[in-house]
């Protein structure tokens, strides 16, 4: 696998990885209900998008995949302001949600190819 792809792959496992570590403290300042099924959701997709992106090589000589995951970095990025920030759980689940939609369709994309 190039260090491209490493950085495509690195950042679907960081996502659920990190949901898988912090679910229960997310899942604790949801407010609604809503919210706590959408990180359900979330948590779930991410888990699948992990699992499936696992023997995927990604290239990023595509202009899809590179797209994508430009975007995908980028979102990662505010996510890590939004918690540091102390923003409020639809803030950041909304971002979540976001990065992981992302990461699907990088999977999904790259599965496609296959």
């Amino acid at each position: 696998m190039k260090k491209e792809e490493n950085q495509v792959f690195a950042l679907i496992k960081s996502r659920y990885f990190q949901l898988d570590k912090d679910y229960d403290k997310l899942l604790a300042v949801c407010k609604t209900d809503t919210e706590k099924k959408q990180l359900r959701r979330d948590y779930i997709i991410a888990r699948a998008n992990f699992k499936k992106s696992v023997n995927l090589q990604f290239d990023l000589s595509d202009p899809i995949i590179k797209e994508l995951t430009e975007e995908l970095k980028s979102i990662e990025k505010k996510i890590e302001k939004s918690i540091k920030g102390m923003d409020t759980a639809n803030t950041v689940i909304s971002l979540i949600s976001q990065s992981v939609n992302l990461a699907s369709s990088i999977v999904v994309t790259v599965m496609s190819f296959i």
